[in-house]
């Protein structure tokens, strides 16, 4: 995770700070992956920014950059998993809690699966396997 320590103005106008101590991730939900994307067979990376406030929590989230540009298949996935993310607060020179961005990279690949083993029914529900004696 890379961090970028900024007093939040604006996204396009930011003036960096120091951070002595960074947040640091104490919570990661699990990163789900569209189905839209993986009917589509797109994988691909996010650098999603999550603005976090003094006091941890998430206050916002920004698209930073995508990897191809297809990849904005998973800016809603995305973002939701940077706002239930939990940190513990970042420390300023003064040690006094300061907000933040953080870019998270996330990385997005189709999960292995299995497709499902289909077999035959007859209408009574029965599989349309048979033994030996072709019954």
């Amino acid at each position: 995770m890379q961090l970028f320590a900024h007093e939040k103005r604006s996204s396009s106008n930011l003036d960096s700070l120091e951070v002595e101590i960074p947040p640091q991730l104490t919570y990661k939900p699990p990163l789900e992956f569209p189905s839209q994307a993986i009917e589509a067979g797109v994988e691909g990376r996010v650098y999603l920014k999550v603005w976090v406030g003094k006091d941890g929590n998430p206050r916002q989230t920004e698209i930073d950059k995508r990897e191809p540009e297809v990849a904005f298949l998973f800016d809603e996935v995305a973002r939701k998993f940077g706002m239930k993310c939990k940190y513990s607060p970042a420390n300023g020179k003064d040690n006094e809690p300061i907000s933040v961005w953080v870019v998270i990279p996330l990385k997005f690949e189709i999960p292995d699966f299995e497709p499902p083993v289909c077999t035959r029914m007859d209408p009574a529900g029965n599989t349309g396997r048979s033994n030996r004696n072709g019954t």
